[in-house]
């Protein structure tokens, strides 16, 4: 914190979410989640669903943009895989050097229930990664795929502003 004039100002970074700010100082971080959700369940009965977060990326990974997304993409599947029942995975596009993104579309179970779930990792800067999750019932797919593909067209990374 520094002060001036009487007033207490704090040293941060300063993040917003729906409309709302707060300054996260030195020594915090950010890890707010964005949740969208449909007004009402889809036929399944699971309510249709779009979960944006950012991650901040282990020192563990390569350090090439392309194989550091991938990497971690890789261990996102890989603990899909062990903690997820009836995991399948449908499709995975990888990172390339003109887009260091990702994304992946899988079938599991949630409570009993089957749903597809569609995941797209954008890569924010070195140390950070931003992830989408859609989740959907099984059946509902095919209604609200067009849906979530809008709305991950409409999202925008933002730079991250400094705050006195």
């Amino acid at each position: 914190m520094a002060t001036t004039g009487g007033e207490t100002l704090m040293v941060g970074v300063r993040t917003s979410i729906q409309e709302m700010s707060i300054v996260c100082p030195r020594g915090w971080r950010d890890t707010s989640t964005l949740i969208l959700t449909a007004e009402r369940p889809g036929t399944s009965g699971i309510t249709p669903n779009l979960v944006i977060t950012r991650r901040v990326l282990p020192d563990d990974l390569p350090s090439d943009p392309v194989l550091r997304l991938q990497e971690f993409v890789n261990r996102q599947i890989l603990a899909m895989q062990m903690s997820l029942d009836d995991f399948v995975e449908i499709t995975c596009r990888h990172p390339v050097k003109e887009r260091l993104t990702a994304s992946l579309r899988i079938s599991c179970k949630a409570e009993g229930m089957p749903v597809i779930q569609l995941f797209n990792y954008a890569y924010s800067d070195h140390a950070a990664v931003v992830i989408s999750a859609a989740t959907v019932g099984k059946d509902d797919f095919p209604d609200f795929e067009q849906t979530f593909a809008s709305m991950l067209r409409s999202v925008r990374l933002g730079e991250r502003v400094k705050s006195s």
